[in-house]
């Protein structure tokens, strides 16, 4: 009887330092993921992420030597400092440790983010430092041994982006001279044309060709205009589009 409950004893025993040593390495790991995203290095490489993230919103297609980049090589670039406007989406950023980790793979750090605020609007960022990737030779250049190997958005962030994306002073400009072109009186009380809302339901982002958008005229979803909004040279555009029947009628009433 002494024996086995010597035994059971034993196997607790490291049960529990199992247990400990567990414990110990996820809260060194906690501690190393704190400090290394509290890097000033770190987070200027989040903050240029996120400002690739927003100007990517409507992706504009490069050429080199006549050839469509692909939108891989599009993202890879750093367009922080592209645009005219001081208008930006991505006001702030939160951390959210609870759901951010060691990747399993060794190649960085899974770090979850949420913005603006709302815990809803997530973005997940691969984090990778010359010991993960060993991609930088150079250590002098500390502030580029940190690099975004990949980033994921949630589909409440993405709607938001886009919705947000419609709001920019340049995008409305455009938005107000088509439809001043349907009718001269928009926006007037003796316009027919008093107000829009933008159909984010029905406004895929499509790759290399700006971003489709449908118009609600009104608050009324039979009065609908389809249009795209592109992007040359960091400038936005009209990229051209067309009225729904309804709508058609509406105007000539």
């Amino acid at each position: 009887m002494k024996k086995k409950r010597k035994k059971w004893l034993i196997i607790l025993g490291i049960l529990l330092s199992y247990l400990a040593i567990v414990v110990i390495t996820k809260y060194r790991e906690k501690v190393y993921i704190r400090e290394e995203l509290q890097k000033p290095e770190v987070i200027a490489v989040i903050e240029k992420a996120l400002r690739s993230v927003e100007d990517n919103i409507i992706r504009e297609p490069r050429e080199r030597n006549g050839i469509v980049i692909s939108d891989k090589k599009i993202r890879d670039k750093d367009t922080s400092d592209r645009g005219d406007s001081e208008y930006h989406i991505i006001k702030s950023y939160e951390i959210d440790y609870d759901k951010t980790h060691n990747n399993p793979w060794g190649l960085g750090i899974n770090t979850t983010i949420f913005i603006n605020g709302n815990p809803d609007l997530r973005i997940g960022l691969l984090i990778s430092n010359k010991e993960s990737t060993g991609r930088f030779e150079d250590k002098n250049k500390e502030s580029e041994n940190y690099q975004i190997n990949s980033y994921s958005i949630s589909r409440e962030a993405d709607d938001y982006l886009r919705d947000e994306e419609m709001k920019r002073p340049e995008i409305v400009a455009l938005i107000k001279e088509e439809l001043l072109k349907l009718d001269p009186e928009a926006f007037t009380e003796k316009g027919k044309i008093r107000s829009y809302k933008v159909n984010v339901d029905k406004m895929p982002s499509v790759e290399d060709r700006g971003l489709n958008s449908e118009l609600l005229i009104n608050g009324n979803e039979n009065l609908r205009m389809k249009f795209t909004i592109i992007k040359k040279d960091g400038k936005y555009e009209f990229g051209g589009g067309f009225t729904y029947e309804e709508l058609d009628k509406f105007l000539k009433q």
